[in-house]
């Protein structure tokens, strides 16, 4: 997140090519970012790389039809489809991107997630399908020691 909060609107909208090899002004700024978030410069190249592979799912989502006024009539076929056929959907899991699969949490924090979505446990907001089984990624971590903050979960001292 400090990584991101270091980055100019710009780059952050992907106006920015950061994936230049050998760039200088690149090789630069990516320094800049990772002294301006306490970060290590590979940190921030991983974290550009995540991006990237997220940006083209997100693409391949959208010319699909799971994104867009489409998408929740798409999502709602693939509930059916898991309910009819749930070894076919997560058969699926075997084409995927070892890497991306990795980021989600491995294959059975994918295989949650999938079963919450047969389940219907996708809240949140309309046409998104919410975000399924995020609470359950390994590594997340969560915030502990956050309990006694006050508001409705907690208290103040």
């Amino acid at each position: 997140m400090y990584m991101m909060d270091s980055m100019t609107d710009a780059e952050l909208d992907g106006k920015v090519d950061m994936h230049k090899k050998y760039d200088p002004a690149v090789e630069s700024r990516i320094k800049r970012i990772a002294r301006g978030s306490g970060t290590h410069p590979k940190e921030v190249q991983m974290m550009l790389q995540a991006h990237k592979q997220f940006e083209s799912v997100i693409s391949r989502m959208g010319k699909s039809g799971m994104m867009g006024k489409a998408g929740a009539e798409n999502q709602r076929k693939l509930a059916a489809q898991m309910k009819r056929n749930p070894n076919q959907v997560m058969s699926q899991l075997k084409n995927m991107d070892p890497k991306i699969l990795k980021q989600m949490g491995g294959e059975e924090n994918v295989r949650n997630m999938m079963k919450q979505y047969q389940s219907g446990g996708m809240g949140g907001m309309p046409g998104m399908g919410g975000m399924p089984g995020m609470g359950g990624m390994p590594g997340m971590g969560g915030m502990p020691g956050m309990g006694g903050m006050g508001g409705p979960g907690g208290s103040m001292p």
